[in-house]
């Protein structure tokens, strides 16, 4: 994937989790979505970030 695509994920990720934590008091079913979209985040940022400038792919480091 590209760089864009893993920082436009983690937006969307975090916008789950915001969502879920307004809507948590109404549907407290919406507490195991927002446990799942917080790591999600935070992984598509980490991707983002280790993603090379050229190309924007992550390198593959090998066996």
């Amino acid at each position: 994937m590209k760089k864009s695509v893993y920082y436009i994920l983690a937006v969307l990720c975090l916008a789950v989790c915001i969502i879920s934590a307004c809507f948590m008091e109404l549907y407290p079913v919406l507490t195991v979505v927002m446990i799942v979209s917080v790591p999600a985040s935070l992984l598509f940022l980490i991707l983002g970030l280790r993603a090379g400038k050229k190309d924007g792919d992550i390198p593959f480091v090998g066996y």
